[in-house]
């Protein structure tokens, strides 16, 4: 089990290059007016690591995490503003996504590159290739680890956030474990 501040350190600098790298994030989070106590960077990883810990509502999570959350994130204020925040980046929560999933690919082919007998059996047979993804996607649906049928949503924008959070969750959390060395779907 890995402590909050590893988590939360290793997912906020992974997000934040994400958002960096990327020009037309960047672009997309360009608005008029004063900057908000949250950086975009922070709410999404707040957002993230509530999906990771299991926290379906909303509610419970600033109630029973705020105070601990502070050291991290010092500029976190009351819950409906940070909810209005994070509603607003919902498509910047996907696009973090692709940038998670492109990592996770670049990892991949790393990792293969030094295990060439692993390359060697996947390129053998697509039979097999096609049983280890399947394998996989069976794996985290059985798992349930992001309740996407408990998303507490109240509204569309509510749901697609929650949605959007979850899945770029469960990505955040391989490429987490990928650096961190740990298996990349525990």
């Amino acid at each position: 089990m890995l402590d909050k501040a590893t988590v939360l350190s290793a997912l906020f600098t992974i997000i934040d290059d994400a958002m960096k790298r990327s020009a037309m994030t960047q672009q997309a989070l360009k608005r008029p007016g004063l900057a908000p106590h949250l950086s975009d960077s922070e709410v999404i990883t707040l957002t993230l690591y509530q999906e990771l810990i299991g926290e379906p509502r909303e509610d419970h999570f600033f109630r029973l995490h705020q105070n601990s959350l502070r050291s991290f994130f010092p500029g976190l204020n009351e819950r409906s503003r940070y909810n209005r925040h994070k509603r607003d980046l919902w498509a910047v929560i996907l696009a973090v996504r692709t940038s998670l999933q492109l990592m996770l690919h670049a990892l991949e082919r790393e990792e293969n590159a030094a295990k060439p007998g692993v390359e060697l059996l996947d390129s053998f047979s697509h039979h097999l290739q096609r049983l280890r993804l399947r394998l996989i996607c069976e794996t985290v649906n059985a798992q349930e680890q992001l309740h996407l049928s408990k998303h507490y949503a109240r509204s569309t924008w509510g749901l697609m956030t929650r949605i959007a959070a979850k899945i770029t969750a469960h990505s955040g959390g391989m490429v987490l474990n990928s650096f961190l060395g740990r298996p990349v779907l525990q």
